[in-house]
């Protein structure tokens, strides 16, 4: 038997993070006096143009992936830093989204960027119910909008969620050579040890940026590393230089259990061999020419690589 229009709205609504596109409506046999009948009751809300929330006011981040490539069409995905976004690669960021659509595909629509994209089946993927471009084809379309350390942190983040592997990216970027965003995906990828800069915080970043500013050598960023029974997360790691830096945040270290936890870990790295400093939010953010300073005579110019640092 047919299905009832509610339970066929909710059935498509259960699979597009509540939402459903007028022309899924029409393509099931409901009329346009029907669609129009239930936005005047308020039972479809629309959302972005021909897709509708289903009796909801549901601001989800995936709905509204999910509704912007709705209003493109049935063979529209995600693409560039919306795909980086659905992924989990970068953060979420309000704006318009990057949809992309079959060459001769539909234009412009209200809070959408439209690609016209020949995509190859390989660079087709979903995530949790959303169409979107695989990685590889997400970073390099996402290049040129980047900024070089965004572009290695994006890096970083999809090979820390196995979604990246540098020697497969390399090998897809073989047949992109002419593409927009290839070489800089490249580069970084030859240039960047991918997966040694994640940082997790603002501040962590902030010092990151500052030891680039001071051209000291990369460290290595949350590092796991073996000191006697313990496996202390460290910060930033020189290994070639015998060198941890710990970064306070503004409040985490206000509270007694975690300030004797940091003292231990301090107390296990130090045996270990590694000199330990410590640099608050103020410090970095506020007074980083005396942290500078202060490890300007611990690290010695970049004349080791920190490939030949012993771990």
């Amino acid at each position: 038997m047919p299905l009832h229009p509610d339970t066929l709205i909710a059935d498509l609504a259960s699979r597009q993070h509540g939402r459903v596109a007028r022309r899924q409506l029409l393509g099931r046999g409901l009329s346009d006096a029907w669609v129009k009948r239930r936005v005047r009751s308020g039972h479809l809300i629309p959302e972005f143009p021909g897709v509708y929330l289903v009796g909801h006011r549901n601001p989800s981040i995936d709905g509204r992936l999910i509704s912007a490539a709705l209003t493109c069409g049935a063979r529209a995905r995600l693409t560039h830093l919306s795909t980086l976004m659905a992924l989990r690669v970068i953060p979420y960021a309000p704006g318009a989204v990057h949809v992309a659509v079959p060459p001769g595909g539909p234009h412009e629509r209200r809070g959408v960027i439209v690609h016209r994209l020949a995509l190859d089946i390989g660079e087709r993927t979903s995530v949790r119910g959303l169409p979107c471009t695989s990685v590889d084809r997400a970073l390099m379309d996402s290049a040129p909008l980047l900024s070089r350390r965004q572009l290695e942190r994006a890096c970083d983040e999809a090979a820390f969620l196995n979604l990246l592997s540098p020697t497969r990216a390399r090998q897809y970027l073989a047949t992109r050579a002419g593409y927009r965003g290839a070489a800089l995906l490249r580069s970084v990828l030859d240039e960047h040890d991918v997966g040694t800069t994640r940082t997790m915080s603002e501040l962590e970043e902030r010092f990151l940026a500052l030891c680039d500013e001071a051209g000291f050598p990369r460290p290595v960023v949350n590092q796991w590393t073996q000191t006697g029974s313990d496996v202390p997360k460290l910060d930033f790691v020189w290994f070639a230089f015998g060198l941890v830096v710990e970064t306070d945040g503004r409040a985490a270290h206000d509270i007694v259990t975690v300030q004797r936890r940091d003292a231990r870990r301090d107390a296990v790295t130090g045996i270990a061999g590694f000199h330990v400093l410590r640099f608050t939010w103020w410090d970095v953010t506020r007074d980083g020419h005396r942290v500078i300073a202060t490890l300007r005579p611990l690290l010695c110019p970049a004349s080791r690589r920190l490939s030949d640092r012993g771990r």
